[in-house]
């Protein structure tokens, strides 16, 4: 029901959109949450957790074999010469520990020496030092594979990613999209991207918005657990392609719904360019949250042609609705017109007048008049038939009496959209 009237009762279970000051709201008993940053700070415990499944993750799975193959060769060679080293005061572990490691590292330092020892061991050293050489080469390359790859680079996104908590995830990093994580990140959220072009021209703008950025496959299971999606705040799907929308949709609604997520609760947005397209979409796959770049858009342009003040568009449900203000003029419709006697389905919120304050909640028996400034809030078709109303009347194209058509969509030129 769409700015229903004041007599109508709301009942237990009914969910309602209001608009009001903070102040309003609170003096009803709604409790308005604070503009807090919602910003996570992870504990130390924590970041060290996720330092060691970054490492794990991003490494190759050889290196770890290597590092094992290295460590099983000091082990080795340490317990050998503990027992087996013929020295006249004996050698510690810590002695066979430190000659084990001089010997892998093939850079003795001439305190221990195999020149005496049985010919069995002295092969073993042999043995050692190539092994050693061998192991040592393969985990410095593995290291430079992990710090100076591009592969490292297509991780950096994934590592900072993985430390985020309570996030927004975007989908999409094109114009719209980009716009979308500078008001988040101006509202204090921590904000993920995943993007599937590695040469966005927007890539450097999230960098100086200091944005973690994955690329990969949306549509795929494994980018989007890359993005934590259990841990998400909300998910917003903008690129710029409908059919992958809709399909990254589904593949989120269904990872959201898992047992081993069970965030179902998670608010998923999907950006639609076809209106029709969207309305089918919602209906058939019961998304909660498709809005179309037309249906939104589209306030504004015909609102603003047509002489209304467009304060800002928002949807409840897939319904659009649109704030904006309307001058009253002379002899008008809606000069002299009480708000009880206004039926059209619009909600007149504030009156400002020349010389007066802004009067706000006007009463029943509040009455427009010609120089109002009437700030209205509803349906944006709604709104332009309040509009017209509150245009002057036009005088005949002719003698015969008929009035012309005032101005519509068709014939109205172009105009920007007001910033």
């Amino acid at each position: 029901m769409t700015c229903p009237g004041r007599d109508l009762r709301v009942h237990a279970g009914d969910e309602t959109a209001m608009i009001g000051t903070a102040a309003d709201l609170a003096a009803h008993g709604i409790k308005v949450p604070r503009p807090t940053s919602a910003r996570f700070r992870l504990l130390r415990l924590r970041q060290i957790s996720d330092a060691a499944r970054t490492l794990r993750n991003d490494v190759n799975p050889m290196f770890f074999k290597a590092l094992a193959a290295m460590v099983t060769l000091l082990a080795v060679s340490t317990t050998l010469l503990r027992f087996a080293y013929r020295h006249p005061p004996g050698m510690t572990w810590l002695d066979a520990l430190y000659f084990s490691t001089e010997t892998i590292a093939t850079v003795g330092y001439g305190d221990f020496s195999f020149s005496h020892q049985h010919p069995w061991l002295r092969v073993f050293s042999i043995t050692l030092m190539f092994a050693g050489v061998t192991t040592t080469a393969i985990l410095v390359a593995f290291i430079a594979d992990l710090l100076l790859s591009r592969r490292f680079t297509r991780s950096a996104g994934r590592r900072r990613v993985r430390q985020l908590r309570n996030h927004m995830i975007v989908v999409g990093l094109g114009s719209f999209g980009i716009r979308v994580v500078r008001d988040l990140i101006a509202a204090g959220y921590d904000v993920a991207v995943i993007e599937l072009d590695e040469n966005s021209r927007f890539l450097e703008s999230a960098a100086e918005l200091d944005v973690p950025v994955i690329f990969g496959d949306a549509t795929l299971p494994q980018t989007l657990e890359s993005a934590c999606i259990a841990h998400a705040r909300a998910i917003a799907v903008l690129t710029q392609d409908d059919m992958v929308n809709i399909e990254t949709g589904i593949v989120l609604r269904e990872m959201l719904g898992t047992v081993k997520a069970k965030r179902r609760d998670v608010p998923l947005v999907l950006r639609v360019y076809d209106r029709e397209l969207g309305g089918a979409v919602a209906q058939r796959f019961d998304f909660e949250s498709v809005r179309s770049t037309v249906e939104l858009a589209a306030p504004w342009f015909i609102g603003a042609a047509m002489g209304l003040q467009v304060l800002g568009t928002f949807s409840v449900g897939q319904s659009s609705f649109m704030v904006g203000g309307m001058h009253v003029s002379a002899q008008s419709e809606l000069d002299g017109l009480s708000m009880r006697e206004l039926v059209t389905g619009t909600r007149v919120i504030a009156i400002t007048r020349p010389d007066e304050p802004p009067q706000l909640h006007p009463r029943r028996d509040t009455r427009l008049r010609a120089g109002d400034t009437a700030y209205l809030v509803g349906p944006y078709r709604e709104l332009l038939a309040t509009l017209r109303k509150g245009q002057p009347p036009q005088p005949p194209a002719s003698g015969d009496g008929h009035w012309p058509e005032v101005a519509t969509v068709d014939n109205v030129g172009p105009l920007d959209r007001p910033n």
